[in-house]
């Protein structure tokens, strides 16, 4: 039973004093949270991150829904993973709300193409409990496909090592907290087409520098104490001359470089 809570903010704040243990496992967890205060998790670094083929269906749990499959869990013990495009013949289109988090072993991941919603299946919007991978602490590059449309709540808060990643050229919506708490993020371009940033998505993110975004984003979810872009102190906005993130911008003074 997951507690709904009163914003986010709390569990987004404590998304970077993630995890203990190594590995992701069904049942029982084998990653012990660490209470405030102690040492932080292990340190790993990509062994494989060239990796190109798929890990085997045994490393994931997933649901079947009609031709489509949603992976549930990842299962496995390598750090470098390759999400496969079909299990049981069926394509792979979603990777549930929970699906890696707290996998601290994780160090690269890529998505293969087909996959639309990453963190958005059954995910209470509601409860910010969970991400697809929240608080993997170690993952350093994620590859998405053009194919996803909507990045979902919470799904890379905590990620204070990612550093590689470029959003999908079909993406339509960024959720709440998506992004918070990535420190090692420096740069981002939101590509055209995209219509929405949830609050606070990139809260946190002390090193962000340069983010491009596109006339198209029409909505910037608020919030009371976490605006979308709340302690990113060094970023500079670029985008669109009297646009509506313009406009966004001077309302938060937000520096921008208006294209």
């Amino acid at each position: 039973m997951k507690l709904k809570t009163l914003g986010c903010s709390i569990l987004v704040a404590l998304a970077v004093a993630v995890i203990g243990s190594v590995g992701c496992s069904s049942g029982t967890s084998t990653l012990a949270q660490n209470p405030e205060g102690t040492s932080p998790p292990p340190k790993y670094y990509p062994i494989n991150p060239n990796r190109t083929e798929p890990n085997p269906v045994s490393d994931f749990l997933y649901e079947i829904n009609g031709n489509s499959v949603t992976i549930t869990k990842y299962i496995g013990g390598d750090g470098d993973i390759v999400i496969p495009a079909e299990i049981d013949g069926k394509n792979v289109t979603s990777i549930g709300y929970e699906a890696f988090y707290k996998c601290v072993r994780l160090t690269t991941v890529k998505i293969s193409d087909g996959v639309i919603n990453i963190g958005t299946d059954t995910y209470d919007p509601y409860t910010c409990d969970y991400g697809a991978f929240r608080g993997c602490y170690n993952l350093v590059s994620v590859k998405m496909p053009d194919s996803v449309t909507v990045i979902g709540n919470s799904t890379f808060a905590g990620c204070e090592n990612l550093s590689d990643i470029t959003l999908p050229r079909e993406l339509i919506a960024i959720g709440e907290h998506a992004f918070a708490a990535c420190d090692s993020l420096t740069d981002l371009v939101i590509p055209d087409g995209t219509t929405s940033i949830g609050y606070s998505a990139f809260w946190g993110c002390r090193n962000l520098t340069s983010l491009t975004i596109p006339s198209s984003v029409a909505n910037i979810g608020e919030h009371i104490h976490i605006p979308a872009f709340e302690s990113c102190e060094k970023l500079i906005i670029t985008c669109p001359r009297d646009s509506f993130i313009h406009e966004y911008c001077l309302l938060h003074k937000i520096p921008t470089l208006l294209i």
